[in-house]
């Protein structure tokens, strides 16, 4: 199992300094939508994938938790835990914190997120990120990781969004690559949600993400997706009745098979 474990960490991902922290679904709403978030409004699950994801609520604080198991191998295991507090309407206190892997192979990720709307259709995030990482029989390593992010909300029907995670570039080994997006959402449908997002990391193909989102009632809600690079397809579903938010996602992989996720968020 440790030589499977180390041809997907490789092969799958590329060389080790860029596979370290790389993308991973964390909320299944938006792996669900294709991994569209840019543009989108969402909860406290959204602080993992840009800083500048908000949704107001009437309540004022929310918690988030995860787990998975990356393609359903059980050493690619991922638990995640995150808590918001929303202060005076429009400004957002969050902390994250995002554990995977095993003793061969260990990420952790602690996140601090600071958010604050302006004008009523201006939201601006920052996240701050120290990333751990653990190898067996090798040292090991640590880093600052900063994301910044944010959305314009131009009418009722379209918002557009964008972010660049670790644009410090952060070092661990090699200098993590600098990913960059920009997307745009629209409603012209009541209760159905359209995203569109653009995907650009060094040294990589362009990549592009398509997802949507159907209301179906006041607590289902249905998901589908499809990004470029791989090329991957995805679904899930949502039931929302307050205090209780509890989100499911499958997505698929050309080579390594599925992935499925479960969360559960809270907020009072």
């Amino acid at each position: 199992m440790k030589n499977i474990l180390w041809i997907i960490i490789f092969l799958s991902l590329g060389s080790l300094s860029f596979a370290a922290f790389e993308e991973k679904p964390i909320s299944p709403r938006i792996t669900g939508m294709g991994e569209t978030f840019s543009a989108i409004e969402g909860g406290i699950d959204g602080i993992f994938y840009s800083p500048a994801i908000f949704e107001a609520k009437e309540e004022k604080n929310e918690v988030f938790t995860s787990k998975t198991e990356l393609f359903g191998i059980s050493e690619l295991k991922q638990n995640l835990f995150a808590y918001g507090r929303t202060f005076f309407l429009n400004n957002r206190l969050g902390f994250g914190i995002q554990r995977f892997g095993n003793d061969i192979y260990y990420e952790e990720v602690k996140l601090l997120n600071l958010f604050r709307r302006f004008m009523d259709n201006l939201d601006i995030g920052i996240n701050v990120k120290e990333m751990n990482l653990k190898i067996e029989s090798l040292d090991k390593y640590s880093a600052i990781g900063i994301d910044g992010g944010f959305q314009v909300k131009l009418n009722e029907d379209f918002r557009i969004g964008s972010m660049a995670r670790n644009f410090n570039r952060p070092r661990i080994m090699d200098n993590l690559p600098v990913i960059y997006r920009i997307g745009i959402s629209c409603s012209i449908f009541e209760g159905i949600i359209f995203a569109f997002d653009w995907e650009k990391e060094e040294n990589f193909e362009d990549n592009f993400h398509l997802g949507q989102e159907i209301c179906l009632n006041s607590f289902l809600f249905l998901r589908s997706g499809y990004e470029t690079q791989p090329s991957r397809a995805a679904g899930g579903l949502g039931i929302k009745i307050k205090p209780v938010q509890i989100d499911y996602s499958i997505f698929s992989h050309p080579v390594l098979g599925n992935t499925q996720i479960f969360s559960l968020i809270m907020g009072w």
